[in-house]
């Protein structure tokens, strides 16, 4: 089975608009919704990527949150992720992928915000022998 994500970058302004789609299609993919309540701290999020087969990713919440991976006491990343601001990178991204080289095995979420959060993660991959 083949997994699509479609990714536009639209830039507005000065009576102009610019428009960008990348459409990537593997064989894998991995959609997590999760509702994080106010004031939880460090909830587990079991996940299994892993990086070297990741082709895009799209990590978003509706409140500011903080993303730790693999351990919620010195993690190997963080990511502070602000309210409706997308995490967005792709093989074709021109920084590195916020994981590194580590493989996820699990993520800790941790909602300070104020009020309650909505995270989502999209993850495609390819999963085919190398």
């Amino acid at each position: 089975m083949a997994f699509t994500h479609k990714i536009d970058y639209v830039w507005t302004g000065d009576g102009g608009i610019d428009t960008v789609t990348k459409s990537y299609t593997e064989t894998g993919a991995q959609n997590i919704t999760l509702d994080i309540a106010n004031g939880l701290t460090d909830t587990e999020v079991v996940c299994a990527l892993d990086v070297s087969e990741l082709v895009s990713l799209f990590i978003v919440s509706t409140q500011d949150l903080t993303f730790e991976g693999n351990n919620n006491a010195g993690a190997d990343y963080s990511l502070a992720l602000k309210a409706n601001v997308p995490y967005i990178w792709t093989t074709l991204a021109y920084d590195a992928l916020v994981f590194g080289a580590t493989d996820v095995t699990s993520f800790f979420l941790t909602n300070a915000s104020g009020s309650a959060a909505t995270f989502k993660l999209r993850a495609l991959y390819d999963t085919r022998p190398a």
